[in-house]
């Protein structure tokens, strides 16, 4: 089976084999995308849009992100766990750090987010870049 990996790049390709990959590439493109795509190509996923709904309410946006994340990871894969929650970061007044756990399972084989990031790391390492900007 391949999974399309629609991107605006077409130099790193638009299909893939492996999920491991794909799912990789996926959370990348969500983390990285911004709403305003959507005037290109419509109702694009994007954290960054449930950060700027929902980042001053933080239960809120743990509810958001969990639902837009598990919607997104369904178009991929039929069988999937989100989790999604956050945690407060001691001594930092009204700052938080979310938890996000992904697993998918496809042709019987389960799949991590966690260890498919680590695996393709040099595609997530692109979100830690621009992060730190």
């Amino acid at each position: 089976m391949s999974f399309i990996v629609g991107t605006m790049d077409t130099s790193i390709g638009w299909e893939t084999q492996s999920p491991t990959e794909a799912l990789a590439k996926h959370i990348t493109y969500w983390f990285q995308s911004r709403r305003n795509q959507g005037k290109v190509l419509a109702d694009v996923p994007s954290f960054y849009y449930l950060i700027k709904q929902y980042g001053e309410k933080p239960e809120t946006l743990v509810e958001q992100t969990q639902i837009e994340l598990e919607r997104y990871i369904k178009e991929l894969f039929t069988t999937c766990s989100i989790d999604v929650s956050k945690e407060n970061l001691t001594g930092k007044a009204n700052q938080y750090t979310l938890i996000i756990a992904v697993r998918v399972v496809h042709a019987g084989e389960p799949y991590d987010l966690a260890q498919a990031v680590l695996i393709t790391g040099e595609q997530y390492k692109l979100i830690d870049e621009q992060r730190l900007r």
